[in-house]
């Protein structure tokens, strides 16, 4: 519509009408151009003030900035006498299609923003989520990275680890130790309680506060089953487990404390 009216003007008129028009095609985009960088300036302070990860505001910054510069294409391109319509339409399906084939990239994007706001675990970290256990070594925004206890790197999107329970074993310094006895049922309980109470002190990483604890936890087919429970620093608990397991093993052969194990007597019919 815009060229036929051109078309339709002489030589003076035509001319003042594409200066008009340019001067008002010029300042529409200065304009746009100011508001776009006003809203840029706009979201840096949100941002110091919210201090989210520096991934999440580089990709919320760099989709408003693409959202804003589409808009501001449009509307030049409606003032230029473009119909937009049909082009509206295209980027509609485009869109559409665009998003149904990357649901699974979208969706691991918005779970990693979750992760990196919430932050349920940080970079160095161990972690453990479904079937995947191991160190944290890179927080991104589509997946982590993870290395695991036998130094295998495996690479895991977002949305399966916001998707499940997340247990972080680094988050506080001290971490309590459970091992569990089976003793024959010929043994006074009182005596081996003496005697486990009397191991787990003797080993200089068992915290003394909180001090450790027994329970009596089944009196099973075969043994009286005992539950031990002491606190160790988050650092010292694999070796202290480790070394407990050993300690108290050696302590009992050397009392003669039976750990008896479930028997089946077979006869056989000549």
């Amino acid at each position: 519509m815009v060229f036929k009216e051109l078309l339709s003007m002489d030589k003076k008129e035509l001319l003042l009408s594409v200066a008009d028009k340019t001067l008002e095609i010029v300042l529409i985009a200065l304009f746009g151009i100011i508001a776009i960088r006003l809203v840029d300036k706009l979201l840096l302070n949100i941002f110091r003030k919210t201090k989210l990860d520096e991934t999440v505001e580089q990709f919320l910054q760099s989709i408003t900035q693409w959202s804003l510069w589409i808009v501001l294409g449009l509307i030049v391109l409606k003032h230029v006498g473009v119909d937009t319509t049909p082009l509206l339409a295209s980027l509609s399906i485009i869109g559409f299609i665009t998003g149904f084939a990357l649901k699974d990239v979208l969706s691991n994007m918005a779970a990693g923003m979750m992760i990196l706001s919430a932050k349920p675990f940080k970079v160095r970290d161990f972690i453990k989520s479904g079937d995947v256990s191991g160190t944290v070594i890179k927080i991104g925004i589509s997946s982590c990275v993870i290395r695991t206890a036998d130094n295998l790197k495996i690479t895991v999107p977002n949305s399966t680890l916001w998707g499940n329970p997340i247990t972080d074993y680094s988050t506080y310094d001290t971490r309590r130790v459970e091992i569990k006895l089976g003793i024959a049922y010929n043994h006074d309980i009182e005596d081996v309680l003496k005697i486990l109470s009397s191991t787990i002190k003797m080993n200089k990483n068992v915290l003394k506060d909180p001090a450790a604890s027994f329970s009596i936890s089944e009196l099973g087919e075969y043994t009286v089953d005992i539950i031990v429970w002491f606190w160790v620093k988050r650092t010292d608990y694999l070796d202290t487990r480790n070394a407990m397991n050993k300690a108290i093993k050696e302590v009992f052969e050397k009392e003669g404390i039976e750990m008896p194990n479930p028997t089946m007597d077979i006869y056989m019919k000549k």
